[in-house]
């Protein structure tokens, strides 16, 4: 990743065509960050926490078709926690 910062507000979404079992590490990233893992309806089937510069690889506990990865901290400061819905707006808010 090779990114020094990710600031707050921000995240990365990456999705895929089909539910799978979804696997992040964290070599190269030089913070921390929050995975949540959601299911094709968007709804969170896991969520980790992973320690900057990690090599430990962080695999989903269910099927995810989507994977958001926020600053370390952010979903427990949000109260996001397995089981809620996600929303996916795209465009201009």
């Amino acid at each position: 990743m090779n990114r020094s910062e990710l600031p707050d507000g921000t995240g990365m979404l990456f999705l895929w065509n089909e539910e799978g079992i979804r696997s992040f590490w964290m070599s190269n990233t030089f913070f921390g960050l929050d995975v949540a893992f959601m299911d094709a309806n968007l709804r969170i089937v896991d969520i980790q926490q992973m320690e900057a510069e990690s090599t430990n690889i962080h695999s989903s506990a269910r099927p995810a078709m989507f994977a958001l990865e926020v600053p370390f901290g952010w979903l427990a400061r949000h109260n996001v926690s397995v089981g809620d819905t996600a929303e996916l707006v795209l465009g201009p808010l």
